[in-house]
Protein backbone atom coordinates (compact mmCIF):
# COMPACT_ATOMS: atom_id res chain seq x y z
CA UNK A 1 0.00 0.00 0.00
CA UNK A 2 1.41 3.42 -0.97
CA UNK A 3 2.00 6.16 1.58
CA UNK A 4 -0.68 8.39 0.05
CA UNK A 5 -3.22 5.55 0.10
CA UNK A 6 -2.37 4.75 3.71
CA UNK A 7 -2.78 8.39 4.62
CA UNK A 8 -6.15 8.55 2.86
CA UNK A 9 -7.31 5.39 4.63
CA UNK A 10 -6.24 6.82 7.97
CA UNK A 11 -8.17 10.03 7.33
CA UNK A 12 -11.28 8.09 6.27
CA UNK A 13 -10.96 5.89 9.35
CA UNK A 14 -10.67 8.93 11.60
CA UNK A 15 -13.82 10.46 10.13
CA UNK A 16 -15.65 7.15 10.42
CA UNK A 17 -14.76 6.71 14.05
CA UNK A 18 -15.85 10.22 14.88
CA UNK A 19 -19.37 10.21 13.57
CA UNK A 20 -20.47 7.32 11.39
CA UNK A 21 -23.84 5.69 11.84
CA UNK A 22 -24.05 2.67 9.54
CA UNK A 23 -27.28 0.74 9.01
CA UNK A 24 -27.28 -3.04 8.38
CA UNK A 25 -30.90 -3.85 7.64
CA UNK A 26 -32.57 -3.87 11.06
CA UNK A 27 -29.29 -3.15 12.88
CA UNK A 28 -27.32 0.11 13.14
CA UNK A 29 -23.71 0.53 14.30
CA UNK A 30 -22.46 3.96 15.41
CA UNK A 31 -19.70 5.76 17.31
CA UNK A 32 -16.99 3.22 16.47
CA UNK A 33 -13.71 4.01 18.26
CA UNK A 34 -10.46 2.04 18.32
CA UNK A 35 -7.89 2.20 21.11
CA UNK A 36 -5.19 2.96 20.15
CA UNK A 37 -6.40 5.20 17.34
CA UNK A 38 -5.30 4.49 13.78
CA UNK A 39 -2.63 4.78 12.45
CA UNK A 40 -0.36 3.14 15.05
CA UNK A 41 2.57 0.75 15.28
CA UNK A 42 2.36 -2.10 17.78
CA UNK A 43 4.43 -5.06 18.94
CA UNK A 44 3.10 -8.60 18.80
CA UNK A 45 0.36 -9.36 21.34
CA UNK A 46 -0.57 -5.68 21.76
CA UNK A 47 -4.37 -5.53 21.68
CA UNK A 48 -6.54 -3.15 19.68
CA UNK A 49 -9.91 -2.48 21.34
CA UNK A 50 -13.00 -1.54 19.34
CA UNK A 51 -15.89 0.23 21.11
CA UNK A 52 -19.22 0.89 19.40
CA UNK A 53 -22.90 1.55 19.98
CA UNK A 54 -25.59 -0.57 18.36
CA UNK A 55 -29.34 -0.54 17.83
CA UNK A 56 -31.18 -3.60 16.51
CA UNK A 57 -34.79 -4.56 15.87
CA UNK A 58 -33.76 -8.14 15.04
CA UNK A 59 -35.91 -10.54 17.04
CA UNK A 60 -33.68 -12.34 19.54
CA UNK A 61 -30.86 -9.85 19.00
CA UNK A 62 -27.70 -10.33 16.95
CA UNK A 63 -24.11 -11.52 17.28
CA UNK A 64 -21.32 -9.30 15.99
CA UNK A 65 -17.80 -10.41 15.02
CA UNK A 66 -14.86 -8.07 14.32
CA UNK A 67 -11.81 -9.45 12.50
CA UNK A 68 -8.55 -7.89 11.19
CA UNK A 69 -7.80 -7.96 7.45
CA UNK A 70 -4.65 -7.36 5.43
CA UNK A 71 -4.59 -6.98 1.63
CA UNK A 72 -8.11 -8.37 1.31
CA UNK A 73 -7.67 -11.47 3.48
CA UNK A 74 -7.87 -12.32 7.15
CA UNK A 75 -4.64 -11.23 8.80
CA UNK A 76 -2.47 -14.28 9.62
CA UNK A 77 -1.74 -15.18 13.24
CA UNK A 78 -4.53 -13.13 14.75
CA UNK A 79 -6.40 -13.66 17.98
CA UNK A 80 -9.74 -11.93 18.54
CA UNK A 81 -12.79 -11.52 20.74
CA UNK A 82 -15.49 -14.11 20.11
CA UNK A 83 -19.09 -13.30 19.35
CA UNK A 84 -20.39 -10.05 20.84
CA UNK A 85 -23.96 -10.82 21.89
CA UNK A 86 -26.23 -7.81 21.35
CA UNK A 87 -29.80 -8.15 22.67
CA UNK A 88 -32.66 -6.53 20.81
CA UNK A 89 -32.74 -2.80 21.49
CA UNK A 90 -29.77 -0.47 22.05
CA UNK A 91 -26.46 -0.86 23.82
CA UNK A 92 -22.69 -0.63 23.59
CA UNK A 93 -20.03 -3.31 23.15
CA UNK A 94 -16.26 -3.71 23.10
CA UNK A 95 -14.30 -6.16 20.97
CA UNK A 96 -10.57 -6.69 20.54
CA UNK A 97 -7.95 -8.33 18.37
CA UNK A 98 -4.18 -8.77 18.38
CA UNK A 99 -1.50 -10.20 16.12
CA UNK A 100 0.74 -12.77 17.81
CA UNK A 101 3.57 -13.10 15.25
CA UNK A 102 4.54 -12.15 11.69
CA UNK A 103 5.30 -8.58 10.61
CA UNK A 104 2.14 -7.26 8.96
CA UNK A 105 -0.08 -4.20 8.44
CA UNK A 106 -3.73 -4.56 9.40
CA UNK A 107 -5.41 -2.31 6.83
CA UNK A 108 -9.10 -2.92 7.53
CA UNK A 109 -11.52 -4.40 10.04
CA UNK A 110 -14.38 -6.62 8.95
CA UNK A 111 -17.56 -6.32 10.97
CA UNK A 112 -20.10 -9.13 10.49
CA UNK A 113 -23.63 -9.26 11.91
CA UNK A 114 -25.25 -12.69 12.39
CA UNK A 115 -28.63 -13.70 13.75
CA UNK A 116 -28.74 -14.91 17.36
CA UNK A 117 -28.26 -18.56 16.36
CA UNK A 118 -25.28 -17.75 14.08
CA UNK A 119 -26.95 -19.53 11.16
CA UNK A 120 -27.67 -16.50 8.96
CA UNK A 121 -25.21 -13.77 8.01
CA UNK A 122 -27.32 -10.62 8.02
CA UNK A 123 -24.68 -8.20 6.72
CA UNK A 124 -21.03 -7.20 6.83
CA UNK A 125 -18.81 -4.20 6.12
CA UNK A 126 -15.15 -3.22 6.11
CA UNK A 127 -13.70 0.02 7.38
CA UNK A 128 -10.09 1.14 6.89
CA UNK A 129 -7.48 1.26 9.63
CA UNK A 130 -3.68 1.15 9.74
CA UNK A 131 -2.00 -0.91 12.47
CA UNK A 132 1.63 -1.98 11.94
CA UNK A 133 2.65 -5.12 13.87
CA UNK A 134 6.28 -6.16 14.34
CA UNK A 135 8.92 -6.58 17.06
CA UNK A 136 9.48 -2.80 16.98
CA UNK A 137 6.94 -0.08 17.64
CA UNK A 138 6.44 3.67 18.05
CA UNK A 139 3.21 4.20 19.96
CA UNK A 140 1.22 6.32 22.42
CA UNK A 141 2.03 9.32 20.24
CA UNK A 142 0.90 12.71 21.55
CA UNK A 143 1.19 15.76 19.28
CA UNK A 144 0.77 19.25 20.75
CA UNK A 145 -1.03 21.42 19.73
CA UNK A 146 -3.84 19.12 18.65
CA UNK A 147 -4.43 18.97 14.90
CA UNK A 148 -5.90 20.81 13.05
CA UNK A 149 -4.38 24.14 14.08
CA UNK A 150 -3.15 27.35 12.51
CA UNK A 151 0.27 28.54 13.66
CA UNK A 152 2.57 31.45 13.05
CA UNK A 153 6.16 30.96 11.95
CA UNK A 154 8.43 29.63 14.71
CA UNK A 155 5.52 28.11 16.66
CA UNK A 156 6.67 24.67 17.82
CA UNK A 157 4.84 21.37 17.35
CA UNK A 158 5.89 19.02 20.17
CA UNK A 159 5.75 15.23 19.92
CA UNK A 160 6.06 12.59 22.63
CA UNK A 161 5.95 8.83 22.16
CA UNK A 162 6.74 5.44 23.66
CA UNK A 163 8.78 2.84 21.82
CA UNK A 164 9.71 -0.84 21.93
CA UNK A 165 12.59 -2.49 20.05
CA UNK A 166 14.52 -5.75 20.02
CA UNK A 167 17.48 -4.27 18.07
CA UNK A 168 20.43 -4.96 20.37
CA UNK A 169 22.52 -1.90 19.44
CA UNK A 170 19.56 0.47 19.79
CA UNK A 171 17.68 2.58 17.26
CA UNK A 172 17.08 6.09 15.99
CA UNK A 173 13.52 7.46 15.88
CA UNK A 174 12.60 10.37 13.62
CA UNK A 175 9.41 12.36 13.21
CA UNK A 176 9.45 14.70 10.24
CA UNK A 177 6.76 17.01 8.79
CA UNK A 178 5.51 16.50 5.23
CA UNK A 179 3.51 18.75 2.89
CA UNK A 180 1.90 17.46 -0.32
CA UNK A 181 3.92 14.24 -0.18
CA UNK A 182 7.34 15.90 0.21
CA UNK A 183 9.61 16.96 3.04
CA UNK A 184 8.58 20.32 4.44
CA UNK A 185 11.13 23.07 3.83
CA UNK A 186 12.32 26.01 5.94
CA UNK A 187 12.14 23.96 9.13
CA UNK A 188 13.97 23.51 12.39
CA UNK A 189 13.65 20.15 14.10
CA UNK A 190 15.20 18.18 16.92
CA UNK A 191 16.60 15.15 15.10
CA UNK A 192 16.91 11.83 16.97
CA UNK A 193 18.64 10.59 20.07
CA UNK A 194 19.92 7.01 20.29
CA UNK A 195 17.28 4.84 21.98
CA UNK A 196 18.49 1.64 23.73
CA UNK A 197 17.07 -1.85 23.21
CA UNK A 198 13.90 -2.55 25.19
CA UNK A 199 11.15 -0.03 25.84
CA UNK A 200 11.08 3.61 26.80
CA UNK A 201 9.82 7.03 25.81
CA UNK A 202 11.08 9.88 23.67
CA UNK A 203 10.24 13.29 22.36
CA UNK A 204 10.74 15.38 19.25
CA UNK A 205 9.73 18.77 17.87
CA UNK A 206 9.64 20.82 14.70
CA UNK A 207 8.73 24.33 13.60
CA UNK A 208 8.37 26.13 10.28
CA UNK A 209 10.54 29.23 10.05
CA UNK A 210 9.14 30.86 6.90
CA UNK A 211 7.09 30.18 3.79
CA UNK A 212 3.33 29.73 4.11
CA UNK A 213 2.59 25.99 4.12
CA UNK A 214 0.17 23.34 5.39
CA UNK A 215 1.80 20.34 7.09
CA UNK A 216 -0.49 17.44 6.18
CA UNK A 217 1.35 14.48 7.72
CA UNK A 218 4.17 13.54 10.07
CA UNK A 219 6.37 10.60 9.14
CA UNK A 220 7.49 8.39 12.02
CA UNK A 221 10.52 6.24 11.24
CA UNK A 222 12.67 3.87 13.31
CA UNK A 223 16.08 2.89 11.87
CA UNK A 224 19.35 1.35 12.95
CA UNK A 225 22.02 3.71 14.26
CA UNK A 226 23.56 4.30 10.81
CA UNK A 227 20.17 4.70 9.08
CA UNK A 228 20.67 1.84 6.62
CA UNK A 229 17.81 -0.35 7.89
CA UNK A 230 14.24 0.80 8.49
CA UNK A 231 12.27 -1.15 11.10
CA UNK A 232 9.12 0.99 11.35
CA UNK A 233 7.73 3.67 9.05
CA UNK A 234 4.26 5.18 8.96
CA UNK A 235 2.55 8.55 8.48
CA UNK A 236 0.14 10.27 10.86
CA UNK A 237 -2.27 12.65 9.09
CA UNK A 238 -2.28 16.14 10.61
CA UNK A 239 -3.18 19.66 9.52
CA UNK A 240 -0.96 22.52 10.67
CA UNK A 241 -1.25 25.81 8.75
CA UNK A 242 1.85 28.01 9.08
CA UNK A 243 1.72 31.69 8.08
CA UNK A 244 1.97 35.17 9.60
CA UNK A 245 -1.62 34.81 10.87
CA UNK A 246 -3.09 32.22 13.22
CA UNK A 247 -6.31 31.24 15.00
CA UNK A 248 -5.46 28.76 17.74
CA UNK A 249 -6.31 27.37 21.19
CA UNK A 250 -9.89 26.92 20.00
CA UNK A 251 -12.44 25.79 22.60
CA UNK A 252 -15.95 24.65 21.59
CA UNK A 253 -18.81 24.50 24.09
CA UNK A 254 -20.41 21.99 24.13
CA UNK A 255 -17.51 19.86 22.94
CA UNK A 256 -17.84 17.69 19.84
CA UNK A 257 -19.48 15.23 19.29
CA UNK A 258 -22.87 16.23 20.65
CA UNK A 259 -26.60 16.21 19.88
CA UNK A 260 -28.31 19.61 19.95
CA UNK A 261 -31.79 21.07 19.60
CA UNK A 262 -32.47 23.82 17.07
CA UNK A 263 -31.11 27.21 18.18
CA UNK A 264 -28.71 25.64 20.67
CA UNK A 265 -25.44 27.57 20.54
CA UNK A 266 -22.02 26.14 19.86
CA UNK A 267 -19.94 28.79 21.60
CA UNK A 268 -16.41 29.31 20.32
CA UNK A 269 -13.42 30.96 21.99
CA UNK A 270 -9.98 31.30 20.43
CA UNK A 271 -6.65 33.10 20.49
CA UNK A 272 -5.28 34.83 17.42
CA UNK A 273 -2.07 36.36 16.07
CA UNK A 274 -1.71 38.68 13.09
CA UNK A 275 0.72 41.18 11.61
CA UNK A 276 -2.03 42.90 9.57
CA UNK A 277 -1.49 46.61 10.27
CA UNK A 278 -5.15 47.63 10.19
CA UNK A 279 -6.41 44.72 12.28
CA UNK A 280 -8.57 41.77 11.24
CA UNK A 281 -12.07 40.35 11.43
CA UNK A 282 -12.57 36.67 12.34
CA UNK A 283 -15.71 34.75 11.38
CA UNK A 284 -16.94 31.22 11.97
CA UNK A 285 -19.40 29.25 9.82
CA UNK A 286 -20.92 25.76 10.22
CA UNK A 287 -20.41 23.41 7.26
CA UNK A 288 -22.09 20.19 6.14
CA UNK A 289 -20.74 17.99 3.34
CA UNK A 290 -18.44 20.72 2.08
CA UNK A 291 -21.03 23.53 1.95
CA UNK A 292 -22.45 26.01 4.48
CA UNK A 293 -25.03 24.28 6.69
CA UNK A 294 -28.61 25.24 5.73
CA UNK A 295 -30.50 27.52 8.11
CA UNK A 296 -27.46 28.55 10.11
CA UNK A 297 -26.76 31.72 12.06
CA UNK A 298 -23.54 32.98 13.61
CA UNK A 299 -22.08 35.86 15.57
CA UNK A 300 -20.55 38.95 14.02
CA UNK A 301 -16.93 40.01 14.26
CA UNK A 302 -15.42 43.05 15.92
CA UNK A 303 -12.22 44.53 14.57
CA UNK A 304 -9.38 42.65 16.27
CA UNK A 305 -6.22 44.76 16.56
CA UNK A 306 -2.86 43.73 15.13
CA UNK A 307 -0.75 41.58 17.44
CA UNK A 308 -2.12 38.75 19.58
CA UNK A 309 -5.20 38.45 21.78
CA UNK A 310 -8.38 36.38 22.15
CA UNK A 311 -11.89 36.41 20.70
CA UNK A 312 -15.20 34.58 20.58
CA UNK A 313 -18.08 33.71 18.28
CA UNK A 314 -20.90 31.18 17.99
CA UNK A 315 -22.82 29.13 15.43
CA UNK A 316 -26.36 27.71 15.54
CA UNK A 317 -28.78 25.87 13.28
CA UNK A 318 -32.35 27.12 13.45
CA UNK A 319 -34.25 24.34 11.63
CA UNK A 320 -33.88 21.24 9.47
CA UNK A 321 -32.33 18.02 10.80
CA UNK A 322 -28.67 18.09 9.85
CA UNK A 323 -25.15 17.16 10.97
CA UNK A 324 -22.57 19.95 11.15
CA UNK A 325 -19.34 18.16 10.23
CA UNK A 326 -16.89 21.09 10.26
CA UNK A 327 -16.57 24.71 11.33
CA UNK A 328 -14.90 27.15 8.96
CA UNK A 329 -12.62 29.80 10.45
CA UNK A 330 -11.78 32.79 8.25
CA UNK A 331 -9.67 35.85 8.95
CA UNK A 332 -10.15 38.95 6.74
CA UNK A 333 -8.59 42.38 6.69
CA UNK A 334 -10.69 45.23 8.11
CA UNK A 335 -12.34 46.00 4.76
CA UNK A 336 -12.99 42.28 4.08
CA UNK A 337 -11.26 42.54 0.71
CA UNK A 338 -8.30 40.23 1.47
CA UNK A 339 -8.74 36.71 2.86
CA UNK A 340 -5.76 36.24 5.19
CA UNK A 341 -6.50 32.80 6.65
CA UNK A 342 -9.00 29.99 6.17
CA UNK A 343 -9.21 26.51 7.61
CA UNK A 344 -11.79 23.94 8.68
CA UNK A 345 -12.06 22.24 12.06
CA UNK A 346 -13.73 18.77 11.88
CA UNK A 347 -16.63 18.45 14.33
CA UNK A 348 -19.83 16.46 14.77
CA UNK A 349 -22.91 18.34 15.92
CA UNK A 350 -26.25 16.73 15.16
CA UNK A 351 -29.16 19.20 15.13
CA UNK A 352 -32.73 17.88 15.47
CA UNK A 353 -35.99 18.85 17.12
CA UNK A 354 -36.87 17.55 20.57
CA UNK A 355 -34.78 14.60 21.78
CA UNK A 356 -33.60 13.06 18.51
CA UNK A 357 -32.92 9.37 18.10
CA UNK A 358 -29.94 10.11 15.90
CA UNK A 359 -29.11 11.50 12.51
CA UNK A 360 -32.24 10.28 10.69
CA UNK A 361 -33.49 8.04 13.47
CA UNK A 362 -30.69 5.48 13.72
CA UNK A 363 -28.09 6.57 16.25
CA UNK A 364 -28.91 5.75 19.89
CA UNK A 365 -29.90 8.75 21.98
CA UNK A 366 -27.11 10.38 23.98
CA UNK A 367 -27.53 9.53 27.69
CA UNK A 368 -29.33 12.24 29.66
CA UNK A 369 -28.93 10.85 33.20
CA UNK A 370 -25.36 12.12 33.72
CA UNK A 371 -22.73 14.53 32.46
CA UNK A 372 -19.02 13.76 32.46
CA UNK A 373 -16.61 16.70 32.50
CA UNK A 374 -13.11 16.88 31.04
CA UNK A 375 -10.51 16.28 33.71
CA UNK A 376 -8.71 19.35 35.09
CA UNK A 377 -5.92 20.16 34.77
CA UNK A 378 -5.20 18.47 31.44
CA UNK A 379 -2.39 17.78 30.63
CA UNK A 380 -1.44 17.20 34.27
CA UNK A 381 1.35 16.26 36.65
CA UNK A 382 1.09 14.66 39.15
CA UNK A 383 -2.70 14.53 39.71
CA UNK A 384 -5.96 15.53 38.04
CA UNK A 385 -9.62 15.85 39.06
CA UNK A 386 -12.57 14.27 37.23
CA UNK A 387 -15.99 15.79 37.84
CA UNK A 388 -19.38 14.30 36.92
CA UNK A 389 -23.01 15.12 37.63
CA UNK A 390 -25.76 12.58 38.31
CA UNK A 391 -29.34 13.49 37.40
CA UNK A 392 -30.62 10.18 38.77
CA UNK A 393 -29.27 7.86 41.43
CA UNK A 394 -27.28 5.07 39.77
CA UNK A 395 -24.46 2.56 40.21
CA UNK A 396 -21.29 4.10 38.75
CA UNK A 397 -17.80 2.94 37.83
CA UNK A 398 -14.97 5.15 36.61
CA UNK A 399 -12.02 3.18 35.24
CA UNK A 400 -8.68 4.41 33.90
CA UNK A 401 -7.13 2.66 30.88
CA UNK A 402 -3.80 3.17 29.13
CA UNK A 403 -3.54 3.84 25.39
CA UNK A 404 -3.51 0.09 24.67
CA UNK A 405 -6.86 -0.30 26.42
CA UNK A 406 -5.32 -2.08 29.41
CA UNK A 407 -6.97 -1.37 32.75
CA UNK A 408 -4.84 0.80 35.05
CA UNK A 409 -7.10 1.37 38.05
CA UNK A 410 -10.71 1.85 39.15
CA UNK A 411 -11.47 5.23 40.73
CA UNK A 412 -15.15 4.74 41.60
CA UNK A 413 -17.21 1.56 41.96
CA UNK A 414 -20.46 2.09 43.81
CA UNK A 415 -23.87 3.74 44.07
CA UNK A 416 -23.87 7.53 43.50
CA UNK A 417 -26.62 9.95 44.57
CA UNK A 418 -28.05 12.83 42.54
CA UNK A 419 -25.67 15.79 42.40
CA UNK A 420 -22.14 16.77 41.35
CA UNK A 421 -19.25 14.54 42.38
CA UNK A 422 -15.51 14.48 41.75
CA UNK A 423 -12.62 12.06 42.07
CA UNK A 424 -8.86 12.61 41.88
CA UNK A 425 -6.47 10.38 39.98
CA UNK A 426 -2.92 10.57 41.31
CA UNK A 427 -1.37 9.04 38.20
CA UNK A 428 -0.85 5.60 39.78
CA UNK A 429 -2.12 2.10 39.04
CA UNK A 430 -4.21 -0.07 41.37
CA UNK A 431 -1.03 -1.15 43.22
CA UNK A 432 0.14 2.42 43.78
CA UNK A 433 2.84 2.31 41.09
CA UNK A 434 3.51 5.61 39.31
CA UNK A 435 2.42 5.46 35.66
CA UNK A 436 4.63 6.71 32.80
CA UNK A 437 3.87 9.86 30.85
CA UNK A 438 1.41 9.41 27.99
CA UNK A 439 -2.22 9.31 26.94
CA UNK A 440 -4.80 7.69 29.21
CA UNK A 441 -8.57 7.28 29.04
CA UNK A 442 -11.16 7.41 31.80
CA UNK A 443 -14.42 5.57 31.21
CA UNK A 444 -17.61 6.42 33.09
CA UNK A 445 -20.29 3.71 33.22
CA UNK A 446 -23.72 3.85 34.84
CA UNK A 447 -27.00 1.99 34.54
CA UNK A 448 -28.05 4.31 31.69
CA UNK A 449 -24.94 4.56 29.55
CA UNK A 450 -21.24 5.26 29.36
CA UNK A 451 -18.79 7.95 28.24
CA UNK A 452 -15.05 8.01 27.72
CA UNK A 453 -12.62 10.94 27.68
CA UNK A 454 -8.91 11.28 27.02
CA UNK A 455 -6.30 12.80 29.33
CA UNK A 456 -2.53 13.24 29.20
CA UNK A 457 -0.05 12.66 32.03
CA UNK A 458 3.16 14.67 31.82
CA UNK A 459 6.53 14.16 33.54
Amino acid sequence: MTRKLMQLCAIIATLFMLSASVAFGTTTISNVVTTPTSPASLVFNDSVYIDFNYETDESGGVKIFIRPFSDGSLTPNYSAQGALTCPEGTGSKTGWFKITTGTVIVDSLRLQIWDSTQTTLLDQMFFPVEFHYSTNAIKNIVITPTSPASLVFNDTVNITFDYETDVSEGVLIFSFPFADGSYASHIAWSGSSSYPVGSGSGDDWFRILSGEVTIDSIRFKMTNLIETVTYVEFYVPVEYHYSTHAIKNIVLTPSSPDTLAFNDHVDITFDYETDEAGGVRIWTYPYTNGAPTPNYAHGGSPLYPTGSSSGNNYVIVTSGEVVVDSIQFVMWDDGQTALLLEYFLPVYYKYASGSPAGPFGHEPTRPKSFTLSQNYPNPFNPSTEIEFTMLVKSYVTITVFNALGQKVTTLIDGMMDIGTHSVVWEGVDSDGNQMPAGVYFYKFESDDGSATKKMMLLK
